[in-house]
């Protein structure tokens, strides 16, 4: 897939505080706005603790679904 940083820099922010500790979910971010994209399917949803930590892919890879302009990347099963 494609890095963000390679369509633009944003990032969505899960905290505890939001309702998203323990247990399973699934999630269906917006790309919208992001400048660049050449090809939406390439898209995947990937975590980080903080800006220092790796980058891990948790949870179920789901292909994105849209257009380039108005893409949403898909992840199922995520903990």
């Amino acid at each position: 897939g494609e890095v963000c940083m390679n369509a633009g820099f944003a990032y969505w922010n899960f905290v505890p505080d939001n309702g998203y500790q323990g247990g399973v979910f699934d999630i269906a971010l917006s790309a919208a706005g992001f400048p660049g994209i050449q090809n939406f399917e390439k898209l995947h949803v990937s975590q980080r603790e903080d800006l220092y930590s790796p980058w891990r892919a948790v949870g179920n890879h789901e292909r994105a679904i849209g257009t380039n302009e108005n893409a949403i990347a898909v992840r199922r099963d995520v903990v």
